[in-house]
């Protein structure tokens, strides 16, 4: 008997036991459910406008009006929001943590993340926990407008931090991202490479390219009108890892109009990118920090691994070069860039100078061109890895004080490129005032049209036309801040270099202060122009896709369409049939210049530039009545698929009247494909 009530009893227990378990299960359950209900994406009402009050609002709130705003993000960061919609934040608000929306817009209709309200602009704090303040990943279509964002940590150690960050990871082409007039400060992000992210890519604003497909891009990218202070690693930068291909790299980028001070190192950045456009900003005290044992170079506005880009109308100045920082410059056209632009620039007092070259065998055509330099240190131009292949430096105006020690150019890193590549330095005014010397790298720089004024040393270049007089600035050195307080360096109207350079194709066609400069009489050195184009002067290009443009041709010339890809993209070219002299006959009006683009297949060593040759006359008719004109030949050193370029110009200016102008090509040693010629640009006078 005993037997059978511990029997009962056991099996009492046993129930009353799988009785409770029952009950905290069915609430575990219950909890999780209530956590997944709460925390599961919610799709967004087509646009509606939702509205965050860190102080009066309430997350129970329908959030869809001023008056029943939510308090905190949670109930954003899980939503998806669509095409139309905007989420606007209480102005004096405060909130801690990450802002991180999901969903895309459309282009005509986007996503618009801003502010409401009076007061201060809303802030968010990130304290240092988070990858970004506000944070957007594989998404299209957004406006970030009128924040303030900080991410400050006390360590930077291998955490990479931003204040605002875009990525794409597997998205594809993310097209039209907006990030307009925000505050971004106390960013302290990492100065280390960690695995395999690159520190430069990640600081105050960023957007990112971080997967690893080629197809991985932006498009339609605008970064204007913010304030970055006190960042890092980078202040500004637009970052597409993978860009080789032509179809690869992130396309359409401008970043306008912002100002970034304090930076930890680079102010603004584009990495990866064809054809970005750098413009209107200003860099103050960039470089201000370093690590023992890290890379720790930095300049303050750049653009690499791109073609194409364009720097123009920006200020930099005090960027440091920190003990680790052989860079420390205002600008820098780094490596694998191609035909990269840096024009109408100021730059000023920075450390390491004011332009870097970076070729290290992958960049080429880099072009500096109508700058002012006052007062930078250690070199005026650092070129380094090799001299990046037909680099053009001209127009610009340097500026070095007494007592100064800076050099005009310097190199460094020879080994990593091609030392004696072709580059030229014309047009130049070098007041140097200080005891800085030259450090010319290799054999092929061309030296022309350049004014040294000042102190003299051993090493200046000896260009045949150089001159050393005082150019007649209104008040030189007379700079402070702002491109607005540089009218010191224009010319006084007696000034003796007026129009004594010497000629520059394709030359951007203004000055420092948008003054017209002619590409067909001679130019003005320097960066100011006042005495450019001829009333009535025009330009063309005959692409040679047909023979519009010519005035006569001989009967053996065929216009060749065929494998563009050999010859830089021309995509019609005039070929001669037999090896019967072929001439083209151009007829305009009191004709000023020439420029001829040329190819030549390397395999015939008896085929040279010389012959091609520029005729010009002042009635036409007859062939007796032209003259042979002096012209110059500039060969790029770069073969593909046996073809090399080499553009013609004319010495120098012709004389008035000069009505027909003709290119005749000559040789009948090779086959007669072996020639062709490109692009015919003609400058005029009606």
């Amino acid at each position: 008997m005993n037997t059978i009530i511990i029997q009962r009893i056991k099996t009492n227990l046993h129930s009353i036991l799988f009785f409770i378990l029952g009950i905290f299960f069915l609430a575990s359950c219950t909890n999780d459910i209530a956590d997944r209900l709460v925390n599961y994406p919610t799709a967004s009402e087509p646009n509606a406008t939702y509205y965050i009050d860190s102080e009066g609002g309430n997350d129970y709130n329908e959030g869809t009006s001023e008056t029943s705003a939510w308090k905190t993000f949670n109930n954003l960061n899980r939503m998806s929001l669509q095409s139309g919609n905007k989420v606007l934040l209480k102005r004096g608000s405060l909130w801690t943590g990450q802002l991180s929306p999901k969903g895309s817009g459309t282009s005509a209709n986007p996503i618009v993340l801003g502010s409401y309200g009076e007061g201060n602009r809303p802030v968010i704090d990130g304290q240092g926990e988070v990858l970004a303040a506000v944070y957007l990943s594989n998404q299209s279509n957004w406006v970030i407008q009128g924040l303030e964002l900080k991410n400050f940590a006390s360590e930077r150690g291998d955490t990479y931090r931003c204040g605002i960050l875009v990525e794409n990871n597997g998205g594809g082409t993310i097209s039209n991202i907006k990030i307009l007039n925000n505050y971004v400060h106390e960013v302290s992000g990492s100065f280390r490479y960690v695995g395999a992210s690159h520190p430069h890519q990640y600081g105050g604003i960023a957007v990112n390219v971080i997967g690893q497909a080629g197809t991985d891009k932006y498009d339609n990218v605008l970064i204007e009108g913010n304030e970055v202070e006190k960042a890092g690693r980078t202040g500004i930068v637009v970052w597409d890892n993978i860009f080789a291909g032509d179809t690869e790299a992130s396309t359409n980028v401008v970043i306008r109009n912002n100002k970034v001070k304090d930076i930890d190192s680079d102010g603004i950045l584009t990495f990866g990118c064809n054809g970005s456009l750098i413009e209107y900003n200003v860099a103050n005290g960039c470089g201000s920090y370093r690590e023992d044992n890290q890379f720790n170079g930095s300049a303050a506005i750049w653009a690499t691994r791109g073609r194409d880009c364009i720097i123009q109308y920006n200020e930099a100045y005090n960027t440091k070069a920190l003990p680790g920082n052989d860079d420390g410059t205002g600008f820098d056209i780094d490596m694998d860039a191609i035909n990269c632009i840096v024009q109408y620039n100021y730059s000023h007092d920075n450390e390491g100078g004011f332009m870097l070259f970076v070729d290290a065998s992958n960049s080429s055509g880099s072009i500096v061109r109508y700058n002012i330099s006052q007062n930078d240190k250690t070199r005026i131009f650092m070129i380094a890895g090799g001299v990046t292949p037909n680099t053009q430096i001209y127009n610009n105006t340097i500026y070095l004080p007494g007592g100064s020690t800076t050099k005009i150019i310097e190199h460094t890193w020879d080994d990593g490129g091609d030392i004696n590549a072709p580059w030229l330095f014309k047009n130049n005014i070098i007041y140097n005032l200080g005891s800085g010397s030259y450090q010319i790298p290799g054999t092929g720089g061309v030296f022309e049209g350049n004014l040294y004024y000042g102190n003299h040393p051993e090493n200046e270049p000896n260009d045949a036309d150089k001159l050393t007089v005082d150019p007649q600035f209104v008040n030189v050195g007379s700079g402070t801040l702002g491109i607005a307080s540089l009218d010191g360096y224009r010319l006084q109207e007696t000034s003796p270099i007026i129009n004594t350079g010497v000629k520059i194709p394709k030359n951007g066609g203004q000055d420092f202060w948008g003054n017209v400069v002619s590409s067909g009489g001679k130019p003005t050195r320097g960066a100011h122009e006042p005495n450019g184009m001829a009333s009535g002067e025009s330009e063309f290009t005959d692409m040679l896709n047909d023979w519009n443009y010519a005035f006569y041709y001989t009967g053996n010339w065929n216009l060749d369409t065929s494998n563009p890809h050999f010859f830089g993209g021309d995509a019609s070219r005039a070929v001669r049939t037999t090896l019967d002299d072929g001439i083209i006959i151009y007829n305009y009006p009191n004709i000023k210049a020439i420029t001829v683009t040329m190819y030549l297949c390397v395999w015939y060593p008896t085929l040279t530039p010389e012959k091609i040759e520029i005729y010009g006359s002042f009635t036409g008719g007859d062939l007796s009545n032209y003259s042979k004109l002096p012209v110059s030949y500039d060969t790029d050193p770069a073969v593909t698929e046996g073809w090399q370029k080499t553009m013609i110009n004319l010495n120098g200016a012709l004389p008035e009247g000069v009505n027909f102008i003709g290119i005749r090509v000559a040789d009948n040693t090779a086959e007669s494909w072996a020639t062709q010629i490109g692009e015919v640009s003609i400058t005029y006078v009606e």
